[in-house]
């Protein structure tokens, strides 16, 4: 699943040493992917097409704040790296269904085509 909208990469640990990064966003898209039985988030931007790859294995999403998804915003709090995905002006509904399948991975729930090959088989 693909979400395009204004999203700002803070690094958590710049401010253990006094930094601070630019807090520009820039317009992005977010894509959701599984391979090889790992689960991430795919980050690409104009300037890095190739894009940051975060896995969603083994409870590296330590909290999403979605308490602002019906306007478009929302953070996702990565562990390692120790960053925080910002995520604004993304359409409302894109953004809930992106978060939802999102929250059904990290809990370990299958979701799309494994879905419904696991209940074909059931059924046969």
């Amino acid at each position: 699943m693909r979400l395009s909208a204004e999203i700002c990469l803070c690094n958590r640990s710049l401010a253990q040493h006094n930094m601070r990064t630019s807090g520009k966003s820039t317009r992005s898209s977010l894509a959701m992917g599984k391979k090889a039985e790992e689960a991430f988030v795919l980050l690409c931007t104009a300037q890095n097409r190739a894009g940051n790859k975060y896995s969603l294995d083994g409870g590296n999403v330590e909290r999403v704040f979605s308490r602002f998804s019906s306007e478009g915003k929302a953070t996702i709090r990565m562990r390692s790296p120790p960053h925080d995905i910002c995520v604004t002006k993304a359409d409302p509904v894109a953004l809930k269904a992106f978060l939802a399948i999102m929250a059904k991975v990290v809990q370990g729930d299958q979701v799309g085509r494994e879905r419904g090959r696991e209940r074909r088989k059931a059924e046969s």
